[in-house]
């Protein structure tokens, strides 16, 4: 059996000095603004006002900035989303998700027999 290749990270990327396994907290960042960017669409503040509040200062902002659109472009609404544009992104992602995985959901693909009836017994 070859370890080459797979979902890993590209061999490239282990000569960066950062503990294995992690993206060096890029996640975790990405994951903090995008509550932030949340925080202010539900709370109605704005975008500035929480960057301060939750990071101290506005080196943040252009990538609030950037989710926000991502958010809002993904949303449906376009740029009017209001402050439910989150729930209308989750509601959308569970329609899309039962239109592709039929009316059954997880269990009804893969793990039943098919139509034909077991093979083996007769």
């Amino acid at each position: 059996g070859s370890s080459g290749g797979g979902g890993g990270a590209p061999v490239g990327a282990a000569a960066v000095s950062r503990p294995a396994g992690t993206d060096g907290g890029a996640s975790w960042r990405q994951k903090q603004l995008l509550r932030a960017v949340e925080h202010a669409q539900s709370s109605g503040g704005s975008l500035q006002a929480v960057c301060l509040e939750r990071f101290g200062s506005l080196e943040s902002l252009p990538e609030m900035r950037r989710i926000l659109q991502e958010l809002q472009r993904g949303g449906g609404g376009g740029g009017g989303a209001g402050s439910h544009a989150h729930l209308q992104a989750i509601a959308e992602r569970q329609r899309e998700h039962r239109r592709a995985h039929g009316p059954g959901g997880e269990g009804a693909g893969g793990l039943s027999p098919p139509p034909g009836g077991p093979l083996g017994r007769r």
